[in-house]
């Protein structure tokens, strides 16, 4: 039986397991819209970390969709370290989500908060661009970084 047969029978609707529309990606493509009505009358009446538990039992990667709190209060995405404390001079303590990616040789990290407004100016303009201080005193006075 394929996934999608094992969908259909543990929804306790044999007729979408067995409608020959379905039996290919594009029968399926072509008629998602019933698919949809069928999904969504079938998983209304249930709590969505059953239907998360149900298809993952069943072989089927799945995962309930979460708001920020759902997000914030997941277990993997603790164990995983995703949500990174920061000070911002400004917003005081606040969190952040860390990169999605775990690289092993280039892994990617939270250095600090994001920047406030012309936070760094002084880096960009000297660092980046080269400009000298007589011209960056000449675009503060002109109110260009303001």
């Amino acid at each position: 039986m394929t996934t999608g047969g094992v969908c259909a029978s543990r929804m306790n609707n044999q007729d979408l397991a067995r409608d020959s529309r379905y039996a290919s990606a594009a029968g399926r493509l072509e008629h998602r819209d019933a698919i949809d009505a069928a999904i969504a009358g079938w998983s209304r009446s249930l709590d969505r970390a059953a239907i998360e538990s149900l298809l993952q039992s069943h072989g089927v990667p799945s995962h309930q969709v979460q708001n920020s709190a759902d997000a914030y209060a997941d277990p993997q995405f603790a164990h995983r370290g995703h949500f990174v404390a920061l000070d911002h001079p400004s917003l005081g303590k606040f969190t952040v989500e860390g990169p999605r990616a775990k690289l092993s040789r280039t892994p990617a990290t939270v250095r600090r908060a994001a920047p406030s407004l012309g936070q760094d100016n002084q880096h960009v303009l000297e660092s980046i661009l080269g400009y000298d201080e007589t011209r960056i005193s000449e675009l503060v006075a002109s109110g260009a970084l303001g």
